[in-house]
């Protein structure tokens, strides 16, 4: 997933993406937000961020097709207009969603709640 923030990511926000219906990010024997509870990701770009893996998305939790990633532990902030890009290793569904819900989406959750959306 390659995404660019309309606005910085400070280390009080978090990212939290929605894959399409019967993506599952949730892995099936762990509990519902709870950690560790992703399947595998790595966030390849930025670079400055990349180096901290794997802790910089250890901390993100799952529920069903939604992953959230607190940017806590980035390490520093993502900046608005960077190329960010996140390995996410998920297998495709046995049947493709309906076409209204076959899209991901993905949110920026600023540390005072305010939303800047970016869908595709």
């Amino acid at each position: 997933i390659d995404f660019v923030l309309p606005a910085n990511g400070w280390l009080a926000d978090k990212l939290v993406l929605t894959a399409p219906k019967n993506f599952e990010m949730q892995l099936p024997f762990m509990d519902a937000n709870a950690p560790g509870s992703c399947i595998d990701r790595t966030l390849l770009l930025p670079l400055g961020v990349a180096v901290l893996e794997p802790e910089a998305t250890r901390s993100a939790i799952c529920m069903a097709e939604v992953m959230t990633l607190p940017a806590r532990d980035f390490g520093r902030a993502l900046q608005s207009g960077d190329l960010c890009r996140l390995l996410i290793r998920l297998r495709n569904p046995e049947s493709p969603p309906p076409p209204e819900y076959n899209y991901w989406k993905l949110e920026h959750v600023a540390g005072s709640g305010s939303k800047e959306v970016q869908s595709s």
